[in-house]
């Protein structure tokens, strides 16, 4: 027997005030009966007053009781129960290097990333959803669920400035993603990766490792072009290098091609045409092909029992309490 609500059980605790208080009421009533009914009824008056008085502190404890146990969700046995398991489970991982502001892809490649996820929300309703954000260290930004409205609020917020360590690390990145699963389902789970694959660090093997190990595969789109960008600044100039000449920022596909291979996912390039057709293409078939009927088994609860057990108390503790009883006299 399990309990899902177990805190419940402090209900039970009423009844010792309810005794006590019916104790006091017990007591006050046989010192009014004795003056009302003289010596001579004053004990079978008492006696009657007694049973009386008994069955109403039984049922009313016993209606405490139960009502408790059916608030704290008595389970016992199980039961098995089909259910229809489709769907995803999308874990967007998004580079927020200081290289995904460069402009080659417009409006920059950190907006089409955001623009890409929207658009995967639109397509995909019903899954499962949740942000990481990486550089040099990786965070959760949104942890998975279905409500998708925290998630699109804080794509309009990914910037660099959100994490203070330098570099890319490819493999804090997908380890936090992973660890950002929640389903115990067979939802088909993805790691969708949008970065710029421009100096990655971390072991990728590991990373990829840890996806597989996860259920999951990765789903690499390259934000970026092999021709570059500068890299912009907040105060509208450019990043440069030691000599002072401007960085250009170029897509490195290697390292995003192959952990999304080594995974069993696929790789895009985000200045191909179709891009987000073909992503959405990729991922529909995934989702036709992960649809299953199955069958879960559960506790039952069995909070139903108790509460028409409680309510079945009450109804009896009113009829004690309206039942004229001077005719037993």
């Amino acid at each position: 027997m399990t309990l899902q609500y177990p805190r419940a059980l402090y209900l039970l605790l009423l009844i010792l005030p309810v005794v006590l208080i019916f104790f006091l009421n017990y007591r006050r009533g046989l010192r009014d009966l004795s003056l009302l009914a003289g010596k001579e009824r004053s004990r079978t008056v008492q006696a009657v007053f007694l049973v009386k008085w008994f069955f109403r502190l039984l049922v009313l404890t016993l209606f405490i009781a139960a009502m408790s146990l059916a608030l704290a969700g008595v389970q016992w046995g199980k039961r098995s129960v089909p259910e229809n398991r489709r769907g995803y489970e999308l874990i967007f991982a998004v580079d927020i290097s200081r290289s995904m502001l460069a402009e080659d892809i417009s409006p920059s490649r950190l907006e089409r990333s955001g623009e890409l996820i929207r658009r995967l929300i639109d397509t995909f309703p019903g899954s499962r959803y949740a942000l990481v954000a990486f550089k040099g260290e990786a965070v959760t930004l949104v942890p998975a669920g279905e409500n998708s409205e925290a998630l699109l609020g804080f794509l309009d917020l990914l910037a660099p400035a959100l994490l203070t360590a330098p570099g890319t690390n490819l493999e804090a990145g997908l380890r936090e993603a992973c660890d950002a699963f929640v389903s115990k389902d067979l939802r088909f789970r993805t790691v969708v990766l949008f970065s710029d694959g421009e100096s990655l660090s971390g072991d990728l093997a590991a990373a990829a490792g840890a996806v597989q190990e996860a259920g999951a595969k990765v789903i690499a789109v390259g934000t970026g072009t092999k021709s570059g960008a500068r890299i912009p600044l907040s105060d509208g100039r450019f990043v440069l290098d030691e000599a002072g000449n401007p960085v250009i920022s170029r897509l490195d596909e290697q390292a995003l091609s192959r952990v999304a291979e080594m995974t069993g996912g696929s790789y895009y390039s985000v200045d191909k045409p179709g891009l987000i057709e073909q992503v959405e293409e990729g991922l529909r078939s995934k989702v036709e092909r992960n649809i299953r009927e199955g069958i879960r088994i559960e506790d039952v609860n069995r909070y139903r029992f108790f509460l028409v057990i409680g309510l079945g108390m009450f109804m009896i503790y009113m009829i004690i309490r309206i039942f004229r009883w001077r005719d037993m006299l």
